[in-house]
């Protein structure tokens, strides 16, 4: 990732004992990996999920992804696909947002075909590629998310019949 220019730094603080990770990553945050031939081609996180309320309760996170140059469309969104199920499923979120910069058009097109909700930019909010820069907020909810998986499956299945 450092290579690619994906990150300035890349920490891998886990001995090599998978429990300790996992257990790791649902106490603070998640991080997910995609890996092809030994190789990570695709990453993203999702922040330590927040409560909202008593009853009843609203447990949100913050998202963000992040893919190596020999990563294509269809392995991305097959990660992207991944993380989305991981945390509604095993996190047990119920809303998922993210942020990306206005002029990071890959990554906006990447968020709407995962199905994210797309919302109006905010002016001077981040920085990106050096500049200060808009950002768009987009959000995706578990229901939203299990209703895009239903359509999905219907289109494989339908897809398969003779």
């Amino acid at each position: 990732m450092v290579r690619a220019g994906r990150a300035s730094q890349v920490f891998y603080s886990f001995p090599h004992d998978l429990k300790f990770a996992l257990d790791w990553s649902m106490r603070t945050a998640v991080f997910y990996g995609a890996f092809r031939d030994d190789e990570l081609f695709g990453a993203g996180w999702v922040d330590s999920p927040l409560v909202i309320g008593t009853e009843p309760t609203l447990t949100k996170a913050e998202l963000g992804f992040g893919f190596m140059d020999n990563c294509n469309v269809f392995e991305a969104l097959q990660a992207g696909r991944l993380m989305l199920d991981y945390s509604f499923d095993v996190c047990k979120v119920d809303f998922l947002f993210g942020t990306t910069p206005l002029s990071n058009k890959a990554a906006l097109v990447y968020a709407k075909r995962l199905g994210l909700r797309m919302y109006e930019p905010v002016e001077n909010f981040c920085t990106y590629q050096g500049k200060v820069d808009a950002c768009v907020t987009s959000s995706i909810s578990k229901e939203r998310w299990n209703e895009r998986r239903k359509t999905r499956e219907a289109g494989e299945v339908s897809s398969s019949c003779p």
